[in-house]
């Protein structure tokens, strides 16, 4: 019993962890113009703070230069809907196989 409500709490905080990971549309990155926007707003980012003895704030000043040129330059990515393949035809299809399954009970 202990063991259950264990793995339960560990797929829970672990769940939690991915929902906030963001997508980057890396797909504009192909483009010369905007990789090269991208490189510039970094270096523009990285040059606005001198530079500090301390690692740990080296580490987080950089990150967030990279994170806010992403956001700024390359955004993050749309998700991709099914609309190719999932039009009036299939759903019709769905309607018919549940109203079936409602007749059926």
């Amino acid at each position: 019993m202990v063991r259950a409500r264990l793995k339960q709490k560990i797929a829970l905080i672990t769940r939690k962890r991915i929902e906030n990971w963001k997508s980057w549309n890396i797909d504009k990155l192909e483009e010369t113009e905007v990789q090269c926007h991208y490189q510039q707003e970094i270096h523009k980012e990285l040059q606005g703070k001198p530079p500090s003895n301390d690692i740990e704030e080296e580490w987080t000043h950089i990150k967030e230069a990279i994170i806010t040129s992403a956001q700024n330059i390359i955004g993050v990515k749309q998700n991709e809907t099914n609309e190719e393949w999932y039009d009036q035809e299939c759903r019709e299809m769905i309607k018919a196989k549940r109203d079936a399954r409602l007749k059926c009970i």
